[in-house]
């Protein structure tokens, strides 16, 4: 079982910025709905 040195932590490092990612975008999406919704009941 050989593995590429920092492999398995690329990997991971990868993962985590992805999901952190989602978490900005969701967050972004999540403001705009909201400032749409103000708009459409003004």
């Amino acid at each position: 079982m050989k593995t590429t040195p920092g492999g398995d932590r690329t990997s991971f490092y990868s993962r985590t910025v992805s999901q952190e990612a989602k978490r900005k975008v969701r967050r972004i999406w999540r403001r705009r709905a909201s400032a749409a919704e103000m708009v459409r009941t003004r």
